[in-house]
Parts: C-alpha cells; sequence; structure tokens
C-alpha cells in the first residue's frame, strides 16, 4: 500500500481506496473480461471459488472470456443465466 505524509499522518492513496478488498486476480479477471472488478471479487467470494484457478482457465481459454463474463453476471439470456451451466461452471473452479 502506497502512503502519503502529510502533516505527520500517513493516508492511504485514493486507488489503493478504490481497490481495498479486491485480489490481483480479480484484477486481472476484469482485465481480460471486462466484468468488473467488484464483480469478479465478489463472484470469487460468494462461491468459494478459487480465484488463481478461474484466472488460469481464462490464461489457458483465451476464447471463453465472453463465457466466463457471462457466468459472473449471471444474466438472463446468457450461459450464464442457466443454472445448471453455471452451477456446474462454479464447481469446477473449487
Amino acid at each position: 500500500m502506497v502512503k502519503i505524509k502529510i502533516d505527520m499522518k500517513y493516508l492511504p492513496t485514493f486507488e489503493n481506496f478504490l481497490n481495498e478488498g479486491i485480489s490481483d486476480e480479480a484484477i486481472k479477471i476484469h482485465a481480460i473480461t471486462g466484468c468488473g472488478q467488484n464483480a469478479a471479487q465478489d463472484f470469487i467470494d460468494d462461491n468459494r471459488i478459487r480465484g488463481e484457478k478461474l484466472l488460469d482457465y481464462l490464461q489457458r481459454n483465451p476464447n471463453s472470456k465472453f463465457d466466463v463474463r457471462d457466468y459472473i453476471s449471471g444474466a438472463a439470456g446468457t450461459v450464464g443465466g442457466d443454472k445448471k451451466l453455471r452451477k456446474s461452471f462454479i464447481d469446477k473452479m473449487k
């Protein structure tokens, strides 16, 4: 964490404040899929999946980035909206 010294106090930078609680994996998953850092982190946390495994999957299967984005969003009308497919994918990432 980068801190700035102001009047003998150390304050975290605004960038660190925004990214607080977001893992490096969630940031990289967002960079690949465009799903949003918070959405990626919530998906990892809510489903108790391993962020490293999901990131590795994306790096090995770059053509599936849109499917992963849809699994993260869970939007109706996409593969993420199909409960069986989404659950199956989540189980693979645990």
